[in-house]
């Protein structure tokens, strides 16, 4: 699967990830020597931390549902 870099502190780049693998600089120097995965293979298997967005939904949703509690 290709999966585009959202990073803004460097040109738009696309890896070639798997769960086995991945051609971000990170994995190919890193993490395929402790055999972690990076962030690319972790969004691929649903591992992923949220992101700031999925953050800032939950804690809005969180305080409405803890008002209606009132």
């Amino acid at each position: 699967m290709q999966i585009q870099s959202s990073n803004t502190n460097t040109p738009e780049k696309v890896y070639e990830t798997t769960l086995e693998s991945c051609t971000c600089g990170d994995w190919k120097y890193r993490k395929s020597v402790t055999g972690e995965m990076c962030k690319h293979q972790k969004m691929l298997s649903g591992e992923a931390p949220p992101t700031v967005a999925e953050k800032y939904w939950r804690r809005y949703n969180d305080s409405k549902t803890s008002e209606r509690n009132y």
